[in-house]
């Protein structure tokens, strides 16, 4: 999973020795490794931002990159 906030941020949910761990970027730029939200929160808030000003990125075939659709004949 993949959520956005403004100001470039991006977090997103991956796993390092097999422990979920939220990645926290700006502009592609690693800013931190969390393990719970509450360190997220910490992150965020650095950046006068919140939880509440992620949006999930949701692509139209779970969770895969986005795909064109077949061409049609």
């Amino acid at each position: 999973m993949k959520w956005i906030a403004p100001g470039g941020v991006d977090v997103e949910l991956i796993s390092l020795d097999h422990t979920p761990t939220l990645r926290c970027r700006r502009l592609g730029i690693l800013l931190a490794y969390c393990t719970s939200v509450r360190e997220l929160e910490r992150v965020l808030a650095r950046r006068d931002l919140t939880t509440a000003d992620l949006v999930q990125i949701l692509h139209p075939a779970g969770n895969g990159p986005l795909r064109r659709p077949p061409a049609r004949p």
